[in-house]
């Protein structure tokens, strides 16, 4: 089980999301809590929060993410080289 706080919307749901697939990639064990936060500042990121401060704490059956999204950054305009 996946408890989020600190955030909601689409942004809350990308989190629990993608770490409902991360740990389903990693069959053999459960994820640490440095790699879940991990995913879970990249589960931010489409929605503008690039330094966003994450806190996850895991226990037996249930992973507690806190999140602080800080500034929203819009990006105007995007180059591929």
């Amino acid at each position: 089980r996946i408890k989020v706080s600190g955030i909601s919307g689409e942004a809350r749901e990308n989190i629990i999301l993608r770490l409902e697939t991360f740990a389903q990639m990693r069959t053999n064990s459960l994820p640490d809590a440095k790699s879940l936060r991990l995913e879970a500042e990249k589960a931010l990121e489409p929605w503008g929060y690039f330094h966003a401060r994450v806190n996850v704490e895991t226990s037996a059956d249930t992973w507690r993410v806190q999140v602080t999204p800080g500034n929203v950054i819009r990006l105007s305009s995007v180059k591929c080289f």
